[in-house]
């Protein structure tokens, strides 16, 4: 008799990575839902300004075009059947 391992990695809540080219960048947020969508937004100038990006019915978006050295911060909130969810806590990336 064997016994598996069981699996302790777990999809990280919010995480933002560097896309395969120059100003690429991936976002990627834990599921809340079976079936939400979710609002993105980018902010340039620490927190002051955030621009809204295109709404997704996935947990995850790709950004291109984003300026390389730029220190980005990302936000998201949900909308589920129950309604619009709070802004999540940012965080900043380094676009490379």
């Amino acid at each position: 008799m064997s016994t598996r391992k069981a699996n302790t990695r777990s999809k990280q809540p919010f995480a933002v990575t560097q896309g395969a080219t120059s100003g690429v960048v991936h976002v990627v947020v834990k599921a809340v839902a079976r079936r939400a969508s979710y609002d993105w937004e980018l902010c340039n100038d620490g927190g002051e300004t955030w621009v809204a990006l295109p709404s997704t019915l996935q947990a995850k978006t790709s950004l291109a075009g984003i300026p390389v050295g730029l220190v980005a911060q990302f936000r998201f909130r949900t909308v589920t059947k129950t309604g619009v969810g709070d802004w999540r806590d940012s965080t900043s990336f380094l676009v490379k």
